[in-house]
């Protein structure tokens, strides 16, 4: 590998998008994940989470995400906890590869 591209590899800043910072607000691609029919699938998840929670008294529930890395799932996340909490949800994450 060159020194460029090492250089330039080691210039990208390499985390998951939050959308609750401006500055990523500002570099997520909006509705890339529509389906055909303009459903945004997160969401959907979203509602289905909130319904859950109204069902279950309120008691809380568990959501386990996987699947391979750099494929989006930390900013999908980030954008599902922003939703959830403007629902009046408390959010906890935890990131198993941090155990």
């Amino acid at each position: 590998m060159s020194q460029e591209l090492l250089t330039f590899r080691k210039s990208l800043d390499d985390r998951p998008l939050d959308s609750a910072i401006a500055g990523d607000r500002e570099l997520y691609v909006q509705d890339l994940h529509l389906q055909q029919d303009g459903i945004d699938p997160i969401r959907l998840l979203a509602d289905q989470i909130h319904c859950d929670q109204l069902l279950v008294d309120k008691v809380g529930a568990s959501y386990l995400f996987t699947g391979q890395r750099g494929t989006g799932k930390t900013t999908e996340l980030n954008r599902l906890r922003q939703i959830l909490i403007s629902k009046g949800a408390h959010v906890y994450s935890v990131d198993l590869a941090e155990y």
